[in-house]
């Protein structure tokens, strides 16, 4: 039809109901990308892992994402939070990374949503856990050799205040005594 009339029905068209789908697509470590494998951080592509293991001065990181929604790509938009952080979801529009900076040690989970250019919203979160592992000084084992080391410490004093405190009795004794 080369010329002709188009007629269509606004009420037809109905809004995409298929939310993005969540892919984690890099993951850095102070600004710089990073290798996976035998001899990198992470054991596997980025969006084949489930879990990080950092040390403790990896703590300043950031996460890239991406929505699969292939109808308007751009217009996706991303919430996202850090529990252990962040309590409350975190809306970044059409930012597709999150950066994080001197985390404490311990355990974290970041999850990520997506909603497509209608705005629907997808009903699950996906999830990358995060441990940072603290420093050795701060281990329980350290814990553990810390108090070994103060108990030895304090022996040689405990011992010697023991011992005189028990022998007091007798020196007063023989210094009072006459023959």
């Amino acid at each position: 039809m080369k010329n002709g009339l188009v007629r269509f029905r606004p009420e037809s068209f109905l809004p995409d109901s298929a939310a993005p789908k969540i892919v984690f697509t890099n993951f850095l470590l102070g600004n710089k990308h990073i290798a996976f494998g035998k001899d990198g951080v992470i054991p596997s592509p980025v969006p084949y892992i489930s879990t990080l293991t950092l040390k403790h001065l990896q703590n300043d990181f950031a996460i890239e994402y991406a929505g699969l929604h292939y109808a308007n790509p751009l217009s996706n938009q991303y919430t996202y939070r850090l529990e252990g952080v962040q309590e409350d979801w975190v809306y970044v529009g059409q930012e597709r990374i999150a950066r994080f900076a001197d985390l404490s040690p311990g355990h974290y989970v970041f999850h990520v949503k997506a909603a497509n250019g209608d705005g629907v919203w997808g009903e699950q979160s996906s999830s990358l856990e995060i441990n940072i592992l603290p420093p050795w000084w701060r281990t329980s084992w350290a814990y553990f050799l810390w108090g070994i080391l103060a108990s030895a410490a304090c022996t040689p004093y405990t011992a010697f205040s023991f011992a005189e405190n028990w022998n007091k009795p007798k020196l007063a004794a023989s210094r009072n005594w006459t023959p």
